[in-house]
């Protein structure tokens, strides 16, 4: 099966998730002695064994915070296999994941502080606890996170020595990858994009790039992107880089 753009990210996201049921054990409430305890099953050679451990013991919250990685990968896993056939199932099980080596991943992502821009407000909006500069902003966050992407709003980034603040970095947890996101809302305005394309080409001189690691979107004082056309754009862009991390040359054997 050659996939098709449009499932990359599903597929993506499949196998990533099914990794990590194979990576944590399964992991189960209960009470043992009258102790409430976490019990890990594991395998040894052909058969299953278990480990307890008490909730209020000190590993107990690493214990806590695997079993909710796990059960959250077992229902992403469910969700999207009930949309797959037996035969789709079997030709994605051939397919694996490339580790996407570069800068721009979950350390890079980790290690980012939000709202670092020391610039004053002229005016704002508030999107949950984040005061955003535009509306077009507030529009993208939402459209991230109906989409159920992670981001960071105006972190501080650094690029040769100097310091620069993106609207968004979007990670893709999935493919170990990050991208960001300039919203340009002042397009008609010249003085506004001669400053905005010289902080683009920092970008670029970075390898930072439009389709890689970089997506630009416009504004002007008479137009706004639409919810759906942001959507569309982050879509694709997340599409693309799922494509170029999924080794198909297990389809052909």
């Amino acid at each position: 099966m050659k996939n098709e753009l449009t499932n990359a990210w599903q597929i993506a996201r499949y196998l990533y998730n099914k990794n990590i049921l194979l990576e944590i054990p399964e992991i189960k409430e209960g009470v043992h002695n009258g102790r409430n305890v976490y019990r890990v099953y594991y395998r040894s050679g052909k058969k299953y064994k278990s480990h307890e451990c008490a909730k209020d013991s000190p590993k107990a919250a690493r214990f806590a915070e695997l079993k909710e990685k796990r059960d959250k990968a077992k229902r992403i896993v469910m969700d999207l296999e009930a949309n797959l056939s037996a035969r789709e199932k079997q030709q994605i099980s051939r397919i694996k994941l490339i580790p996407y080596k570069a800068e721009l991943n979950g350390r890079f992502f980790k290690e980012l502080k939000e709202c670092s821009n020391p610039v004053p407000f002229k005016g704002f909006l508030n999107h949950g606890n984040i005061r955003m500069r535009s509306r077009g902003e507030v529009i993208i966050a939402e459209c991230l996170e109906s989409l159920g992407l992670k981001y960071k709003y105006e972190p501080a980034v650094y690029i040769n020595g100097d310091v620069y603040y993106p609207d968004f970095v979007v990670y893709l947890d999935f493919i170990d990858r990050c991208f960001l996101i300039e919203f340009l809302g002042m397009a008609d305005n010249e003085e506004y994009m001669i400053n905005a394309l010289h902080k683009i080409n920092k970008y670029f001189s970075c390898n930072i790039l439009p389709g890689e690691s970089l997506l630009t979107l416009y504004g002007t004082a008479s137009y706004m992107p639409g919810t759906d056309l942001i959507t569309a754009v982050i879509t694709s862009l997340v599409n693309s880089l799922c494509c170029k991390a999924l080794d198909e040359s297990g389809l052909s054997a």
